[in-house]
């Protein structure tokens, strides 16, 4: 594609802080490129239920990971 690079440097993933409730197990995230802007996530893990595992989902908000978490999306 025009204007991408061939290849791209690995981006640094940083977990900060790991969370447990009833619910889920929460892990919070920091990814950034070499040469990009630092970008926050929620990985939301459930518990297993039985022997099928759910899906794990990550959400990124530029507006805050507190907002998202007193939001009604996540309940």
């Amino acid at each position: 594609m025009i204007g991408l690079t061939e290849t791209r440097a690995k981006a640094t993933i940083r977990r900060k802080d790991r969370l447990q409730n009833d619910w889920a197990q929460l892990d919070k995230f920091v990814f950034q490129q070499p040469d990009g802007m630092p970008v926050s996530a929620l990985l939301f893990r459930p518990p297993n239920h039985g022997n099928r595992r759910l899906d794990a989902v990550i959400i990124a908000d530029g507006r805050g990971m507190a907002r998202v978490m007193k939001s009604t999306l996540v309940r």
